[in-house]
């Protein structure tokens, strides 16, 4: 509870703060951030400004595993639209390893496994984020509230009710409408919703304390509770909006930071800065957005007090404040600025944009040699991009991008196959269930539970027609599930959960579901996600809207056994509720890689260019090339403007045609391969 009323009071502080000579107000009623001399050079839309920001994590891990290992999830730095992270470090003595968890093509955070250790544990982690421009010039002047069935489908999930965004209540209805009244522009509605949401006491209401949508319209709350407004009262209106988490640039340490944005059709999203209303946020480009809210992250399993959340220990001793992310959080922007044409500095993001999905599919897992070596040169250059933004230009930051993802590209990729899944359409494909008052069941739920599945009709429920009983202790188990041969696995399952929760300390159910693993074909079972609450039972009013959440997790440390998956569920002997649902398990992974390589130089092809720089011709000179090679000339966009194929060991190009400039060589000879930078003068 400590944890939650700090992280709050630090959400207030941060805004507050914010309200002290950092904005402007625009003459015609939005409120616009006010830009430096730095923040744009011209007012020419055929330039653009491109940022390099610096986010730091301070996560502390206090106590004792029940395990000799265990893993944390955290979230940092995603790419999303006008940002794309370059870089990260993470620096912890007790880390054996870590890889990214993918959520959807957004959203990644990281899996840590950790030594245990009975001291505390400290882990630093630095993201560096190249940040363009927002530029929202582009929005239309008019702009109509549009039908539900005109907009597409991909935005159509950001317009339903969650246990934070709790729009279909008669209150938030009954204020939406007043907002509403006869507007039918998008932009004076936002105007409106901004208005409103600015009037929210800046303080909390009845205890227990609660982010979501209802709690903040009828008693006050700080950024979370006036994002989940905000989002209630566009959602109610026809117009989707998604919760956005961001570290904004500031001069101490805080927590993350709740925005939203609004979709406009035939335009896209617009970023609003709800807590003192600034729309559109064209200063967003101070701020790193960290997780893009899918509606299944808006049943936070993991928080239980509406604050979506994936951060996360694989053991319940650690309950869900671990790791410690309390005031651990800080950001900062460099004072260099990239000014180039719009079509560079797009290009430039969209080309980090790319190398970042390699890194992110590749960080951790299971490579053979070649792999891992390619793996390294790509992240070499990777880590030179901060060097050539700050000191050497926009030219030379695509050479570095566009190296390391010719290097990211030239891994021969591992095949990603569905290892199990198991949507439950098709009857029992060999789960089990027992233990005390065991009612787990398999087909259609009904009332009080979700009365469908998450993607058709079945799924198995603790009980599909009523609520589960009290002292239970019983649990639902997988078929055997075969992890060899893999360089690594995921886990990833739909989750319905309403059961009893802690009133008072708001992170350690009473009633509890826990997803737990076996090794040993179902011996011994160990946890490996924190105890899983419900929608929290409040005696304040607040609606429970319970739903459907996503839950994805590191299975990678248990390669190459064959596992069993448990979802273990607890209750006491007090209150009783509909229970947990689960639906869609899937388990998927990477390939292992079939060439096995021993650590020598084989993989390695040595090459000379000479002269470099050149003025009309340049040679190559293949040291260990045998049979055929291929040779590639690039541009700094990744454009091939020249192939080449020859027998010989020495070779020469003609570069009169091409202009003066940096270019890149990729030459492949059998299963070798080598990226040269040369210069044409």
């Amino acid at each position: 509870m400590k944890t939650i009323l700090r992280l709050l009071f630090a959400s207030a502080l941060f805004s507050l703060n914010t309200v002290n000579g950092q904005y402007a107000d625009d003459h015609q009623g939005f409120k616009y951030s006010s830009f430096t001399e730095k923040d744009i050079s011209n007012d020419s839309l055929d330039t653009k400004n491109l940022f390099l920001l610096k986010a730091y994590g301070d996560l502390k891990i206090f106590g004792s595993s029940t395990k000799s290992t265990y893993q944390i999830y955290f979230i940092l730095p995603i790419a999303h639209r006008e940002q794309s992270p370059v870089w990260l470090e993470i620096d912890c003595p007790e880390m054996i390893d870590y890889r990214f968890v993918h959520l959807d093509s957004e959203n990644v955070f990281v899996a840590a496994q950790l030594n245990n250790s009975p001291d505390t544990i400290t882990l630093n982690w630095t993201s560096w984020v190249l940040m363009k421009q927002h530029d929202y010039s582009g929005i239309p002047e008019e702009a109509p509230i549009p039908n539900i069935d005109d907009l597409p489908n991909h935005v159509k999930p950001w317009l339903i009710p969650t246990a934070a965004v709790q729009w279909e209540d008669p209150f938030i209805k009954n204020v939406a409408d007043s907002i509403r009244q006869l507007s039918s522009d998008i932009k004076g509605l936002a105007l409106r919703i901004n208005r409103y949401v600015r009037q929210i006491p800046y303080s909390l209401g009845p205890y227990p304390y609660s982010c979501d949508a209802y709690y903040a319209m009828k008693w006050g709350n700080f950024c979370v509770g006036r994002a989940h407004t905000s989002a209630a009262l566009f959602r109610a209106n026809g117009i989707p909006c998604r919760i956005l988490l961001n570290l904004p640039v500031s001069y101490s340490p805080f927590d993350h930071h709740w925005i939203v944005e609004y979709y406009i059709p035939d335009y896209g999203w617009v970023k609003v800065e709800t807590t003192n209303g600034y729309n559109p946020y064209i200063t967003a480009h101070n701020n790193m957005i960290t997780f893009a809210c899918s509606p299944e992250d808006e049943f936070s399993l993991f928080l239980s007090d509406n604050i979506e959340s994936y951060w996360f220990a694989s053991d319940p001793v650690f309950q869900h404040r671990y790791p410690n992310w309390d005031r651990g959080h800080n950001a900062s922007r460099y004072s260099q600025i990239l000014n180039d044409s719009s079509d560079k500095i797009d290009h430039i993001i969209s080309l980090t944009d790319s190398v970042h999905k390699y890194f992110t599919k590749y960080q951790g897992i299971k490579l053979d040699w070649n792999q891992n070596n390619l793996f390294n040169q790509a992240k070499n250059y990777q880590h030179k991009i901060i060097n050539h933004f700050l000191y050497n230009g926009s030219d030379s930051l695509l050479v570095a991008l566009n190296t390391s993802l010719n290097l990211y590209r030239s891994i021969e990729s591992n095949k990603t196959i569905e290892i199990f899944s198991d949507d439950f359409e098709n009857g029992n494909l060999g789960w089990t269930h027992e233990g005390i008052n065991d009612e787990w069941e398999l087909g259609t739920p009904n009332l009080p539970g979700p009365q469908i599945g998450y993607s058709g009709n079945s799924c198995w429920g603790t009980d599909l027609n009523g609520n589960y009983e009290n002292n239970s202790d019983n649990w639902l188990e997988s078929p055997p599930i075969n992890l060899n041969n893999l360089a690594s696995a995921f886990l990833e399952v739909k989750l319905w959960n309403d059961v009893e929760d802690d009133s008072i300390q708001l992170n350690n159910p009473f009633d509890r579901l826990t997803i737990e693993l076996s090794i040993d074909n179902g011996v011994d079972y160990f946890p490996i996600t924190t105890s899983l609450g419900g929608v929290i039972d409040f005696n304040t009013g607040v609606p429970k809207v319970p739903g459907w959440s996503r839950i994805s997790l590191d299975l990678s440390p248990y390669i190459d056994k064959t596992i069993r998956v448990r979802f273990h569920f607890n209750s006491n002997n007090t209150l009783v509720r509909p229970g947990s649902y689960i639906d869609d398990f899937r388990i998927y992974g990477m390939e292992k890689s079939s060439n096995h390589i021993s650590e020598n130089n084989d993989k390695l092809l040595t090459v000379n260019c000479y002269p470099n720089p050149a003025s009309s011709k340049i040679n190559i000179d293949i040291v260990n090339s045998t049979g055929q090679t291929d040779v590639v000339l690039f541009d700094l966009y990744g454009h091939v403007l020249l192939r080449k194929e020859f027998f010989n060991k020495i070779v020469s190009l003609d570069l009169a045609r091409f202009s003066n400039g940096l270019y890149i060589l990729k030459i492949s000879n059998e299963n070798k391969s080598c990226l040269k930078k040369i210069i044409k003068k």
